[in-house]
């Protein structure tokens, strides 16, 4: 049997908006956990951080963790940002 992880990961990027392909005029954040399928973003840190909280909570709610992610039920929750 798969051992059971205790952390989700989510991972933050900060994009500029210039980078070349994007259709933004202005910073943005993307956050996004592999793990769980999650995916949300916000002009602003603040704006994120509410997003995220209110996705994680979605992707959480009602899963038996154990089966579905292979994760202890109420999970620690790692969030790195990076630059993109």
């Amino acid at each position: 049997m798969t051992e059971l992880k205790d952390t989700v990961t989510i991972t933050i990027e900060y994009y500029t908006g210039k980078e070349e392909g994007m259709e933004y005029d202005h910073p943005y954040y993307v956050a996004h956990s592999d793990e769980i399928g999650l995916v949300t973003d916000g002009d602003t840190l603040d704006e994120l951080m509410r997003n995220l909280q209110e996705a994680l909570a979605l992707c959480l709610e009602d899963v038996d963790t154990v089966k579905e992610y292979h994760l202890r039920p109420n999970p620690h929750v790692f969030v790195s940002l990076v630059s993109s």
